[in-house]
């Protein structure tokens, strides 16, 4: 008796998160980009706004700005994740409590299905963080911008009294893993950071607000934006993706917002070396190095491109 009302307690608890999930839907499938795609600037026009939201962000070059600053440059690796097993990802998975749960989906766990683990060379972090920071600072001097030097920034008295960096690469927290929200490409459960060499990540802001500490260094370099990017890239079914979740902040003196990916977007070729399946551990994925710096050198330009159009776009 007790035990059958445990299970109606239970049931009635886990109602609501059931209701949630059906409500959410799934998020549609991403899309794989050609080579030909990718340097279309009429395509990149015609897609932009599907791809990035834009939160109050400012559009550099149409407000007059000449001297921007990169507070931090840094790229998320993902490393774990789920699957669904159909090509659309459902956007919210609750844990696997009730009774059904608890023997279909805790059987699916223990067998790894879903699960997928990305295997990365040790020198691409960094590779493929520096290639896609060169490729970001020429972006925005096409435009006719000027990229502060990275060491006057960092050596600035703003930034070395009002925040803190580290250089090294980080993972993150155990938290991470009882995400139950699902990208286009899964439910990320783990990633490794690696900021640029150039900027370092922000580990601490040690006097206000960041947006307090970039409106200092603006006035001290005589500056007219601050920058600061969080892409997050990874694997979803062999091909490189530019993932849902990367982000773009700007700071000015008269306007602040940010870009968020609403999108992820796909390499047009497969990037793995190898592709095994073990029972509990899941499917473990080992990147090939050159043809994912290839595939990113790509993707990431465009991405960036359909950020700056997206911008242009919702400013007029």
């Amino acid at each position: 008796m007790e035990m059958r009302h445990s299970w109606s307690v239970l049931f009635v608890c886990v109602l609501p998160v059931l209701a949630t999930l059906m409500l959410s839907g799934c998020r549609t499938a991403p899309e794989r980009f050609t080579p030909e795609d990718l340097e279309s600037p009429e395509v990149i026009r015609q897609v932009a706004s599907e791809y990035w939201s834009r939160h109050d962000f400012p559009p550099l070059r149409d407000r007059g700005y000449r001297r921007i600053v990169i507070t931090e440059f840094a790229v998320d690796f993902v490393t774990v994740k789920l699957e669904n097993f159909g090509e659309s990802q459902l956007i919210l998975t609750p844990p696997p409590v009730a009774p059904v749960g608890l023997v279909v989906r805790g059987g699916i766990a223990a067998a790894g299905v879903q699960k997928k683990v990305v295997q990365y060379e040790d020198a691409l972090y960094s590779r493929a963080t520096e290639r896609m920071y060169e490729q970001f600072t020429s972006s925005l001097e096409e435009l006719g911008l000027e990229v502060v030097d990275a060491a006057e920034v960092q050596a600035s008295q703003s930034v070395s009294e009002g925040l803190r960096f580290a250089d090294d690469r980080s993972t993150s927290s155990g938290v991470r893993r009882l995400n139950l929200v699902a990208s286009d490409t899964g439910r990320t459960k783990a990633f490794v950071t690696q900021p640029s060499r150039s900027t370092g990540r922000i580990v601490e802001i040690l006097n206000g607000e960041i947006e307090d500490v970039e409106a200092r260094l603006l006035e001290e370099i005589g500056a007219d934006a601050a920058v600061r990017i969080r892409m997050r890239i990874g694997v979803f079914r062999g091909h490189a993706s530019i993932e849902r979740g990367s982000r773009a902040w700007v700071y000015s003196n008269d306007a602040a917002g940010n870009l968020e990916l609403e999108r992820s977007l796909l390499s047009s070729d497969i990037v793995l070396e190898e592709s095994d399946f073990d029972i509990g551990r899941g499917t473990q994925y080992t990147v090939d190095s050159e043809r994912y710096m290839a595939e990113l050198a790509q993707l990431f330009p465009a991405a960036i491109r359909m950020a700056f159009e997206t911008g242009r776009a919702q400013s007029n």
